[in-house]
């Protein structure tokens, strides 16, 4: 019977430290618009790739970050990501963008399916552009999720 108690106090613990982890990358991936709109400043005022990476750990650094820092290895790589996308296009539209990287984050984080290639959906989020600002996020939001 003691045996039983610990083994459900165990996972019980482990199930609030699931939870925990599950709501701080929920906060990175909400504070990636933000992040994503800055990157969308800094390159409009002239600052170079190379200086938008230089603050940030190495992906080699990050990946070797203990479990207990999953949210700080979440936002570095997400801004690796980040950074890249906003330098290699340069039409990207702000909004959208924001919307597309925020929920591609979210999904990623809490293990459902997100479209890995960029690349595949560069075409589309660049027409959602030409939409209306709130018409904008549902269909950056909506470009995060594949199709099935």
């Amino acid at each position: 019977m003691k045996y039983i108690l610990v083994i459900i106090l165990l996972v019980i613990s482990m199930q609030g430290a699931a939870q925990t982890e599950n709501r701080q990358s929920s906060l990175v991936c909400m504070q990636l618009i933000q992040i994503t709109d800055s990157a969308f400043s800094h390159k409009s005022q002239g600052k170079t790739k190379q200086q938008m990476l230089a603050p940030l750990p190495s992906k080699e650094v990050l990946a070797g970050y203990p479990k207990s820092m999953s949210a700080q290895r979440l936002l570095g790589e997400q801004m690796f990501e980040v950074i890249a996308d906003i330098y290699s296009h340069e039409a990207l539209p702000k909004v959208a963008y924001s919307a597309y990287r925020a929920e591609s984050c979210h999904r990623s984080a809490t293990g459902q399916p997100v479209i890995r290639d960029f690349a595949k959906v560069t075409a589309q989020l660049l027409q959602c552009g030409s939409l209306e600002r709130d018409a904008q996020y549902k269909c950056g939001f909506e470009l995060a999720k594949p199709v099935l």
